[in-house]
């Protein structure tokens, strides 16, 4: 039971690190996905907002989803997937159905379109699986509209518009954990301080006592 005891405390006290550390790892992580110009997730999870009609009622305007990265080869006929458009001159995000695969020599075709459109757009036939970005786990109308009302002044496409407001998050939580940190820090230097105090007047009061157990000199 003891030795329970001391293991969770040691994991209790070491939270703030873990915490801290995570935090760091995810900032750098979709800092550096940016400058490179790829999908930022976090754990293999990423998020954006629908800006167009194309997935309605499935997926309603301004709902925010939830992508997973996935290997584009357990991809079906039916699933929803987030993609960067083809040939588009700017990075501009998809989120339509799959309809058809076409498995080839180079790698699988896919073909898409929006639950709401009566086709597909010349763009999403047969386009290959290097445009795949994740597929869609699921969507949350009351988080979408937070950030549209709160986060409208940001231009851009669904995905990157939402990872300024994920960065301030852990840079949030990195600031506070470092706080912690440096509270705890603190608090151990001083223990250590008055420990040697302790210390020191212990062995000074040793000091007199036996001072004044040597018999006095003629």
């Amino acid at each position: 039971m003891k030795t329970m005891k001391k293991i969770g405390k040691i994991l209790v006290q070491s939270l703030p690190y873990l915490l801290f550390a995570v935090s760091l790892l995810l900032i750098f992580g979709v800092v550096s996905a940016l400058r490179n110009n790829q999908t930022p997730t976090v754990f293999g999870y990423g998020a954006a907002v629908v800006k167009t009609k194309s997935m309605e009622t499935t997926i309603m305007t301004n709902d925010m989803i939830f992508f997973q990265k996935v290997d584009p080869d357990t991809l079906l006929e039916g699933d929803i997937i987030i993609f960067w458009k083809p040939n588009a001159s700017d990075s501009i995000t998809v989120t339509h159905r799959i309809l058809t695969i076409v498995e080839t020599p180079t790698g699988r075709l896919f073909t898409t379109q929006g639950d709401n459109n009566n086709a597909s757009e010349t763009w999403e036939i047969g386009f290959s699986e290097s445009f795949v970005i994740g597929k869609y786990v699921g969507k949350s109308s009351a988080l979408g509209w937070a950030y549209s009302r709160f986060y409208s002044l940001l231009e851009g496409t669904g995905i990157q518009i939402i990872y300024p407001f994920i960065i301030i998050i852990f840079l949030l939580i990195g600031v506070m954990e470092g706080k912690t940190i440096l509270k705890e820090m603190s608090a151990a230097k001083k223990k250590q301080m008055e420990a040697e105090m302790a210390a020191l007047a212990a062995a000074e009061l040793e000091r007199l006592r036996a001072e004044q157990k040597e018999p006095p000199q003629e």
